[in-house]
């Protein structure tokens, strides 16, 4: 094993400026905890906790809490929480090599051996030419001379599968700079069965090579300054379909009516587990073909590559998609807010868009790749939900975009701004609230999501309403009302539904049922 001191030397600057700004609050003395209870992770746990592949979350959780503004303390208590259960990391049967990488592949008792492999491999070459070779690179995706599909390395399909957990935990190490993180995540990466083939079929990688007059000409164009996100919430749209579009078009597609089709089933991860594994296989199988072609209208594979602009703008529309997927779908004005467990996935994987696909990680052929068959990702997960329809009107009208936290107010000066509004005297900026929350919270979901809802308002927050208004929707009645406080709409339901425990509720809990016998379009 490397020296940990390598893997975790210090902690990185984010490589692009659309990723999340780190929040004040945290000093040397949380960056030095941080940084000790990384290392006893990557020393001590196996990536899985249980026998049934469930995902560690220590890193996420505490390097969560550190983008906060998270104290030592508060650092070491989630690390605890999340320890408590872990499986301890033992010896792999044999060491992985170039020679044997492929014969090990999905055997998570190889996970030690992976990850020390990757280890070497990032502190030789860096994040990003490993990321390139081992993520996106025909050699191991679809060797040419494996002639056997299910031999194939298929890393990218392991890269989106186990609920995007591979992409998420990657993406840690890409955002904060940190070799031990990313090991880690390429690890999960390669113990990882690949599930998501229908996203990366084999005709992906058959593309003109980066030296044809196409391409050269496509980076030309890419050198192009990167999407302003200017003052006045405007931005220019991406060629293509928009995601909107394509959501509102799956909505009433026959096959995609009938993958979606599913029972009501348990409420924990251990009643659902292999029910929901089967209906994201059949959300596949039953309109993967749909899905692509879809995704091929949103952004193509194929021809010129977008430019820098055109990228940044898909990706805002993907932001904007899955939280509007989670939450929207989520909210209903009869019952309390089904905050789906899988659908809460897409806001959380959303936050790592800007790092994965920051131009100095990734060259453009690959993060269009990357984005293309994410977008099929997730919009096959929300398909395997239940396909909950999106009523963006009455969700725009009926929720709160400035909620108030419970427990008791303070008493403001009589001089306190705005005069004659208690609510924002006390409450002047709902995040502040939010965040708080969410760093005294047990949960290691919550603090994702609430991180990326909040980075997600710093980006887009000042969009108007009619912003997407242009769009052909269909089945998506009020998209014209959908503004930039969706993300604070989202935040807050969210609290509601975990809890607001520093204020003393009991802790909530998410939602396992999906979509299967309601809220269908």
């Amino acid at each position: 094993m490397e020296s940990k001191d390598k893997l975790y030397g210090s902690v990185g600057e984010a490589p692009s400026s659309l990723c999340p700004s780190r929040w004040p609050g945290s000093d040397h003395e949380s960056q030095q905890t941080l940084l000790k209870t990384l290392k006893e992770n990557h020393e001590k746990w196996h990536i899985f906790f249980n026998e049934k592949g469930f995902h560690n979350h220590t890193t996420h959780h505490i390097l969560a809490v550190y983008g906060l503004g998270a104290a030592g303390p508060t650092i070491q208590a989630a690390y605890d929480v999340n320890a408590s259960y872990q499986k301890p990391a033992f010896k792999a049967p044999e060491p992985i090599g170039l020679h044997n990488f492929e014969d090990h592949l999905g055997k998570e008792e190889y996970y030690g051996a992976y990850r020390d492999f990757f280890a070497s491999v990032l502190l030789d070459k860096g994040i990003p030419s490993t990321l390139e070779e081992y993520i996106f690179s025909t050699r191991y995706n679809y060797h040419p001379q494996v002639t056997d599909k299910e031999k194939q390395p298929r890393m990218l399909s392991r890269f989106l599968s186990g609920v995007l957990h591979p992409w998420i935990h990657t993406g840690y190490g890409v955002e904060f700079k940190l070799i031990g993180q990313t090991a880690e995540g390429l690890a999960e990466t390669a113990v990882h069965a690949a599930n998501a083939d229908a996203a990366v079929p084999q005709s992906r990688f058959n593309i003109a090579s980066p030296g044809s007059a196409s391409s050269a000409v496509s980076r030309l164009t890419s050198a192009l300054p990167s999407l302003s996100l200017g003052s006045n919430g405007q931005s220019a749209k991406a060629e293509g379909k928009n995601a909107f579009t394509v959501v509102s078009s799956l909505l009433s597609d026959p096959l995609c009516i009938m993958a979606s089709e599913g029972p009501n089933v348990g409420k924990t991860p251990d009643e659902i587990e292999e029910v929901v594994a089967s209906l994201i296989k059949k959300s596949f199988e039953q309109c993967g073909d749909i899905v692509r072609k879809a995704a091929e209208e949103w952004l193509p594979v194929d021809g010129p590559e977008p430019s820098e602009q055109a990228l940044n703008s898909k990706m805002e529309e993907m932001i904007w998609t899955n939280v509007s997927l989670y939450a929207i779908c989520g909210w209903s004005d009869a019952k309390q807010f089904n905050a789906d467990f899988f659908l809460m996935h897409l806001v959380t994987s959303a936050l790592f868009l800007p790092s994965l696909l920051a131009p100095s990680v990734l060259p453009m052929r690959s993060r269009r790749l990357l984005l293309h068959s994410y977008f099929t990702t997730c919009v096959s997960t929300w398909i395997s939900r239940g396909r909950p329809a999106l009523a963006i009107r009455d969700f725009m009208t009926r929720t709160d975009p400035h909620l108030t936290p419970p427990g008791p107010k303070p008493e403001p000066h009589k001089d306190a701004l705005p005069p004659h509004n208690a609510k924002l005297q006390t409450n002047a900026n709902a995040w502040l609230p939010i965040v708080h929350s969410t760093l005294a919270h047990p949960d290691e979901h919550l603090c994702k999501i609430q991180r990326a809802l909040a980075h997600f308002a710093s980006l887009y927050g000042n969009r108007p309403k009619g912003y997407w208004k242009t769009q052909r929707t269909e089945n998506l009645d009020g998209l014209e009302e959908l503004d930039g406080t969706l993300f604070a709409r989202a935040a807050g339901l969210t609290a509601n539904r975990l809890g607001w425990m520093m204020d003393g509720e009991e802790k909530g809990s998410w939602d396992f049922d999906g979509f299967f016998e309601h809220d269908k379009a």
